[in-house]
This record gives structure tokens, C-alpha cells and sequence, in this order.
């Protein structure tokens, strides 16, 4: 904000400036050996480019414009309005496909649950958990300043309330949980899903 905006450039440098970058530096360097321990992949908006290069994943999606994925590359542009770069968006099917933990950026994502959002106490805005494997998790919650819902307890929650719920909400319910959790954990609660979606009406 502030900075002009000439034919859809601006001058980054008038935004990026080095004691912000550095301040995000040195938080983003006590993440780095959380993030190697739990081989965290992630998704970043382009403006994020520094999240990647001081974490070194293994894996970063550059998920706004398809900079660094050639499927997203090649999709038809979705927002003609919005500045180069930033026209292909990745869907939260297509980052799981990828298998990305996180987005470091949740602007402009569908999908936000009262589950799936994390926070750190230092940055503004919000991140957004794609998929939730509790290993990986586990590792984050040593990093001070994360926070998010445990999706187990979450889940211990809804298991107390799921015979208030339509067939159908379970159903629905049960399809986001497994692309979400089940699909990436162990876990009995799955069964109890499908006892309740099987049962006759």
C-alpha cells in the first residue's frame, strides 16, 4: 500500500524493505529445523518468495500464478484484472494432489473452517492448513506462537454431537475430513463415520 502502481509494475523495493525482510528472516530461521524434522511442504503466494528461500523445504508451490509448477503454468488465466503473475491460483485439491501441509497465505482461498486456520502471533493475516498429518503437526506446535485447532480433539468434539446430524451432513462432512485428516492418518474414527453413513434411515 503506498506504492505506485505503473501499468501493473510496481517497485517492490518500496515494499520489501530490508529491516521488514530481516525481521521476517530471523523468525522464519528458528522454523527452518522444525520445518526439515517434519519435511513440511508448503504453499506461498509470490510475494512469499523469501518464506521459501529461508526455510529451504522440500517442496514450496508457488501458488498464485503457477511460477514454479507447470500444470498451474499452463491453466487458463482465471482473473484477467489481477497483475501478471498472479492470474493462475491453485485450488486446495489441486495443493493436495501436491501434497502440501501448508499455505503459508490464505488470501483469496475457498474453504475456510473454524479448523483450518493458523496463526502465528508475530505475522498478520492468516495461514491455512491443507492437509493435517498429526506427526507433521506435532513438530509445529514446538515452534512457540503457532496456533491451531488439534483436529483430534476437533474431532472428539463432533463424534459427541454427530447423532444430531443429517445422514447427509455426515456424509458431507466425512468426504472434507477425509481429504483433510483420514487420508493421512490412522485413526477409528473413520469406521464410526461410516457405521453412521451406512446405517439405515
Amino acid at each position: 500500500k503506498g506504492a505506485p502502481v505503473i501499468d501493473g509494475i510496481v517497485a517492490e523495493n518500496k515494499i520489501y524493505k530490508p529491516k521488514i525482510v530481516q525481521q521476517v528472516a530471523k523468525e522464519l530461521r528458528v522454523w527452518r529445523p522444525v520445518f526439515h524434522k517434519a519435511d513440511l511442504r508448503i504453499a506461498i503466494g509470490g510475494s512469499q518468495a523469501l518464506f521459501a528461500y529461508y526455510l529451504e523445504p522440500t517442496y514450496a508451490l508457488e501458488a498464485i500464478g503457477g511460477l514454479t509448477d507447470a500444470t498451474l503454468a499452463h491453466l487458463p488465466v482465471e482473473h484477467e484484472s489481477s497483475p501478471a503473475g498472479h492470474r493462475r491460483p491453485a485450488s486446495i485439491a489441486y495443493m493436495r494432489q501436491r501434497r502440501v501441509d501448508i499455505h503459508l497465505h490464505s488470501a483469496n482461498l475457498p474453504g475456510r473452517t473454524d479448523y483450518n486456520v493458523l496463526l502465528y502471533n508475530k505475522f498478520p493475516g492468516e495461514m491455512r492448513i491443507i492437509i493435517y498429518e498429526n506427526e507433521k503437526m506435532q513438530f509445529l506446535k514446538s515452534i512457540r506462537g503457532f496456533q491451531f485447532i488439534d483436529f483430534s480433539w476437533y474431532l472428539d468434539q463432533y463424534m459427541k454431537r454427530i447423532g444430531t446430524k443429517s445422514k447427509q451432513q455426515i456424509r458431507d462432512d466425512y468426504q472434507e475430513f477425509k481429504a483433510y485428516y483420514f487420508n493421512y492418518n490412522r485413526d477409528h474414527r473413520a469406521l464410526l463415520f461410516k457405521k453412521y453413513i451406512n446405517a439405515a434411515d
